[in-house]
Order: C-alpha cells, then structure tokens, then sequence
C-alpha cells in the first residue's frame, strides 16, 4: 500500500485545531480532505449550495513541495438547479494563495472572513456570477 500522500495530509495538521473551533463556533462540519484534494474544510451542514471554506494544496500533491508548498484558501459554492446532472454552476472566491507557512500566522482571522461571506452566498448569486460547467477549460 502506498502512503506517500500522508506526509503532505501532516502538514495541514497544524491547522486542525482552528478548522475544528471555527466549524463548532459557526455551527458548521469540520473535515480532513485527503483523496486527491488533499488540505482541510468546513462546509455548511445540509446546504443545498454546497457551500464551504477549503485550505488546499494548489496544485497535485505529486508536484508540491514536501516541506512547504503552494496552497489556497478559499470558499467555494457549488448549486445543481436539479437533483441529478446539469447545469451546475460553480462560485469561489481565494483569501490567501502562497506557501503554507505563510498563512499560520493569519488562519483565524480567514477562517472568520471566509466564513461570515460564505454564509452570505445566494443562489442567485452563483448563478447570475459563477462559472457554468461548460466554461471550465477541457484537458486534451
């Protein structure tokens, strides 16, 4: 089994307290991300957005800097009109994008920020200004 993925999961570790506290204060659920998005979140408990605060590696855990590499925080609102299938549309807007260890210092005060407009995020709002699936690029 293959586990090379574990030591960027540790990195975020540091951040597990503030992402735990935030989510109890604001009434939100608290996770550890480590499938290929591998970082932290806290996301609104049954949210017909999908609404959420993401810390995440910028780019593939493969490609990151073992030690400190490149990351984002972010809220993200995703909303599917329907049940199942298209359209979706799809909202973010980024706090913070550089090194990990350059975000310790100012977590909380994010995390705050974040959250307070993500709550704020309307359906209107993602669909009159976020992206449609069609709009995302296509890997050839």
């Amino acid at each position: 089994m293959n586990h090379s993925r574990k030591p960027f999961d540790r990195l975020f570790d540091s951040f597990n307290g503030s992402f735990a506290k935030a989510a109890e204060q604001g009434g939100l659920i608290f996770e550890r991300r480590s499938g290929p998005n591998i970082g932290r979140a806290i996301r609104l408990k049954g949210d017909r957005l999908e609404r959420g605060v993401f810390l995440e590696l910028k780019g593939h855990w493969m490609k990151s800097d073992p030690v400190d590499p490149q990351v984002q925080f972010a809220y993200a609102a995703r909303f599917r009109p329907k049940p199942v299938g298209f359209p979706v549309y799809f909202l973010s807007k980024v706090f913070y994008e550089g090194r990990l260890s350059g975000l310790c210092t100012s977590i909380e005060e994010k995390l705050k920020l974040a959250m307070s407009e993500v709550k704020m995020v309307l359906e209107e709002l993602v669909v009159r200004e976020g992206r449609h699936f069609e709009d995302w690029p296509r890997e050839e």
